[in-house]
């Protein structure tokens, strides 16, 4: 590849401009051995330009994160680990530090780990941590009878209002809509901490639950709206129906669809309760104020009303599609979203300075690869059994 090509592509990741083509071309650059010279002259330039531009760390503390970089290289570079990075010399990981540093944690997550979520299990698996959540979540049925939908046998698991509610083998929850009756009933599909879920509602609706969620709904949408009531956080592709809009009650928010793609997020401990659209049209509701969301943008509801933004749709949906992604995050919001998925509790010792993470990596890593990671940017944690000191 032309020296041009890969400074071009390197500095167009650099400023977050890359396309998803120019990510996959530099990726394969980034995991040929031969490169490493080209590789670390590059990181060595953007170091020293970013240090110099925006003078975010001291020498000391440069220094610091080297070691910090170093010393994960030696934990890491057990035979038969390789899968894992592309290089491992003392040099490499140097100058990923300054990469680090330069770009945030999602590149050096990128080259240290490779983003394989198969090797997260098996490091999770081998290392007695704490393992990431999994599919856990409980169906309240009208009768206020209790089934544990992730030890339930697949097939049928109730009749509801004469429908059926039945687990498929991939794990999603389907209803199927019986004849209607002169009473609704509903039912309650709630995650723990460390659970997520899928169902599909009795009009082909389909429903991402996140952690610490629950969403209670007809088991058979009749008259002239569908309605549903959220706590936490779901994903929800509305199968389309002009005559009869789906709304979406959570946390003093009401979103309104006919039929598209969204997210909300309406966890009590977030400072707003947020609906990112996707696809389609949305119109959110706080009290006398309604605003209609366009594709790519958000509605943030709190005491003082309604804002909308742009959004960044894929931090929205990054916990659908498998991963935390942390661009812009502060510690604090990176701590609630952990807290939810590892099933820990957080507090907080001393003065810890302020900071922004960038970055993804995997839900299916154990706690301990994420607090490593995290630790880089001069955070630092002890974990306790479920109990997660955060100290500066």
């Amino acid at each position: 590849m032309p020296d041009a090509r890969i400074q071009y592509l390197f500095y167009r990741y650099f400023d977050q401009t890359a396309t998803g083509e120019e990510l996959a071309e530099l990726s394969s650059f980034l995991r040929e051995a031969e490169n490493e010279a080209a590789v670390k002259s590059l990181m060595d330039e953007a170091w020293a330009t970013f240090a110099a531009e925006r003078n975010v760390f001291t020498h000391a503390e440069s220094e610091r994160i080297f070691e910090n970089v170093l010393a994960h290289g030696r934990e890491s570079s057990a035979p038969g680990d390789t899968a894992r990075r592309f290089w491992l010399g003392a040099d490499w990981w140097k100058a990923a530090a300054g990469i680090v540093v330069a770009l945030g944690l999602g590149m050096y997550y990128f080259l240290y780990s490779g983003k394989n979520p198969e090797k997260h299990i098996q490091a999770a698996q081998q290392s007695g941590s704490v393992r990431p959540g999994g599919d856990r979540a409980t169906l309240t049925l009208a009768d206020g009878s209790i089934v544990t939908l992730d030890s339930v046998r697949n097939g049928q698991i109730a009749s509801e209002n004469a429908g059926k509610v039945t687990k498929a083998e991939n794990g999603l929850i389907v209803y199927e809509a019986g004849q209607a009756q002169a009473k609704i009933s509903y039912n309650t599909i709630a995650t723990p901490r460390g659970g997520q879920y899928r169902l599909e509602l009795s009009d082909g609706t389909r429903v991402w639950l996140n952690a610490a969620s629950s969403l209670r709904y007809p088991v058979r949408f009749d008259g002239e709206n569908r309605e549903v009531e959220l706590t936490g956080e779901a994903y929800f592709e509305v199968a389309k129906n002009a005559a009869r809009p789906f709304r979406v009650k959570a946390n003093g928010a009401e979103v309104v669809v006919l039929g598209t793609h969204f997210n909300v997020n309406a966890y009590a401990d977030e400072p707003a309760t947020r609906t990112t659209l996707l696809e389609g049209s949305v119109k959110v509701t706080a009290g006398a104020r309604s605003d209609l969301l366009r594709p790519g943008q958000q509605a943030d509801v709190k005491a003082g009303g309604i804002a909308v933004s742009a959004a960044d749709t894929d931090k929205a949906v990054a916990w659908k599609e498998g991963y935390f992604q942390f661009s812009g995050s502060s510690l604090q919001e990176v701590m609630r979203q952990l807290m939810r998925w590892y099933d820990i509790d957080v507090r907080y010792e001393g003065v810890i300075r302020p900071r922004r993470f960038g970055g993804e990596i995997s839900r299916d890593s154990n706690l301990d690869d994420v607090l490593k990671i995290l630790e880089i940017s001069g955070v630092h944690f002890k974990l306790t059994d479920k109990q997660l000191l955060v100290m500066p």
